[in-house]
């Protein structure tokens, strides 16, 4: 068992020390629910009615107004994009581009309906 608080398995070492700083951004949510996502470049988040990207920096790179409704946040590797399933619909983000809807194919006789949370 490691004392020094750093932990290696082949690769880079995690140095959980770090853990007792304090943080560089705080996200306060309020009322409603939340989503966030992350790469290795960018954290997006979805709280108070705005969805929010953040360099690795801490840096704001995006901040949408958008009214969408995440009710989940992925990121693709596939896609290169992070994936949001809204209430109302299904987006694409690219945080040097912006944000685009995603339509979903429907076969004849079929719909896309399995994708939405029903209460």
């Amino acid at each position: 068992m490691a004392t020094s608080g750093i932990v290696s398995n082949e690769g880079t070492p995690l140095n959980f020390n770090l853990l007792m700083r304090e943080p560089s951004r705080k996200v306060e949510i309020e009322n409603g629910h939340a989503a966030m996502a992350a790469n290795e470049r960018f954290l997006v988040y979805f709280a108070n009615q705005i969805l929010v990207v953040i360099d690795r920096n801490g840096n704001e790179r995006l901040k949408l107004n958008k009214f969408i409704d995440p009710l989940d946040i992925c990121w693709s590797s596939y896609l290169n994009k992070f994936l949001i399933l809204g209430s109302t619909g299904r987006y694409g983000l690219d945080p040097e581009v912006g944000i685009e809807d995603i339509q979903t194919p429907k076969s004849k006789g079929e719909t896309a309906d399995y994708l939405i949370r029903r209460d």
